[in-house]
C-alpha cells in the first residue's frame, strides 16, 4: 500500500480547503438567492473538497490505523463522487433541462461514478490511494473528466450566446462572462484531473506531482468560482469596461 508523503497531504488540504470555504459560501449565498447555481456549486465545492482533504488524510492514518485508514478513504471518496453527480445534474438542468440526451448522459455518467467508486472498495481494497493503476480508478477518473469537461463546454457555447446577446443590447454582458468563467472553471478542472491520470498510469514515478498539480489547479479553479459569484468591484468594473470584440 502506498502511503502519501505529509507534503502532497499539504497540498491537498491547502487546495480543497479553500474549495470548502467556497463552497460554503456559495451556499450561504443560496439561502438568499435561492437559485440553483449557488446551491448545485456550492454542494459541488463542499463535497468534493470534504472528500479529497478527507481522503488524503485517511491515506496518512494507514500509517497509525492500517484497518482503518481505507475505510476513512473510502467514505470521504463517497463524498467526492456525490460532488460529481452534482455538478452533472447541474449541467443538465441548468444548460438542457429538456433533453433526453441530456438525461441519459448525467445518469449514465453517475453510474459509472457510483461503480467505479464500489469497485474500488470491494475489489482494489484501497479506495484513497487515486494514483492506483486498476480498470475502476480509470473508469472514475475518465467519468470526472467527462463531468467536467461537458460542464465547461455547456458554460463556453451559453457564454458566447449571452455575449452576442450583450453586443446586441438584448442582454447583461456581466452574465456572459459569468459563464465564461464557468467554462474557465471546467477547463481548469480537466486540466488537474487529468494529471492525476496521467501520472497514474503513464508516469506513476511522478504521482505524488500529479496529485501536488491537481491541488494547485482546485485553488485555481476555485478563484474562478469565487470571482463569478463574488468579483471585487475593481474586477467587475475592469470586466465591464474591457472592449467586447
Amino acid at each position: 500500500m502506498v502511503v502519501v508523503s505529509p507534503i502532497v497531504v499539504a497540498c491537498v488540504v491547502l487546495g480543497f480547503g479553500f474549495g470548502l470555504v467556497v463552497g460554503v459560501r456559495l451556499l450561504l449565498l443560496w439561502r438568499r438567492t435561492r437559485q440553483w447555481p449557488e446551491l448545485a456549486l456550492g454542494c459541488f465545492g463542499v463535497t468534493v473538497a470534504a472528500g479529497v482533504v478527507g481522503t488524503a488524510l485517511g491515506q496518512r492514518l494507514v500509517e497509525v490505523a492500517p484497518s482503518a485508514g481505507p475505510a476513512v478513504s473510502g467514505l470521504a471518496q463517497l463524498l467526492v463522487v456525490c460532488g460529481n453527480m452534482a455538478l452533472l445534474q447541474a449541467t443538465r438542468v441548468l444548460f438542457r433541462p429538456r433533453s433526453p440526451a441530456a438525461w441519459a448522459g448525467s445518469l449514465g455518467l453517475s453510474g459509472v461514478l457510483v461503480m467505479a467508486w464500489l469497485g474500488r472498495m470491494l475489489i482494489d481494497g484501497n479506495p484513497g490511494q487515486v494514483t492506483q493503476a486498476t480498470v475502476f480508478n480509470a473508469a472514475l477518473l475518465a467519468a470526472r473528466f467527462a463531468a467536467f469537461g461537458w460542464w465547461g463546454v455547456e458554460a463556453c457555447l451559453y457564454a458566447i450566446r449571452a455575449r452576442r446577446r450583450s453586443q446586441l443590447g438584448l442582454g447583461d454582458a456581466w452574465v456572459a462572462h459569468r459563464f465564461a468563467l464557468w467554462a474557465l472553471m471546467g477547463l481548469i478542472a480537466c486540466v488537474g484531473n487529468g494529471c492525476v491520470l496521467v501520472s497514474a498510469f503513464w508516469l506513476p514515478a511522478y504521482a505524488s506531482l500529479g496529485m501536488s498539480f491537481a491541488a494547485m489547479m482546485a485553488i485555481a479553479g476555485n478563484v474562478v468560482v469565487y470571482l463569478s459569484f463574488y468579483p471585487p468591484a475593481f474586477y467587475r468594473n475592469w470586466m465591464m469596461r474591457a472592449p467586447s470584440g
